[in-house]
């Protein structure tokens, strides 16, 4: 029987990783996994979700910013997630403007 070995992954190598593609991966116990891309309907629940979080962020006039799939959060150790949504504070926004990589 043939075992495949996959390379784990540290935090920091997931940071630095590029493929040279636009595939978009989290880091699971040390391990890239794809993320696939949404289906229409989901992109469409997305963005719904957004406007109604936006409308709500603008209405009680907090400086916060809602970001769609394009932040990663460190959940773990050897683990970060890429929500569709997150919403960040505008020290946060401050902060991501400095980062090599936007994962917090």
């Amino acid at each position: 029987m043939v075992q495949l070995l996959t390379k784990t992954y540290s935090f920091e190598e997931y940071l630095a990783y590029d493929d040279g593609t636009d595939n978009k991966y989290e880091l699971v116990n040390g391990e890239l996994k794809l993320l696939p891309i949404a289906s229409g309907f989901h992109a469409l629940i997305l963005v719904l979700i957004y406007d109604i979080l936006q409308t709500e962020i603008d209405r009680i006039q907090q400086q916060c910013k809602v970001m769609p799939g394009t932040v990663g959060v460190r959940t773990a150790k050897k683990k970060s997630r890429i929500p569709d949504l997150v919403i960040l504070s505008e020290s946060q926004c401050q902060e991501l403007r400095k980062m090599s990589a936007a994962v917090f």
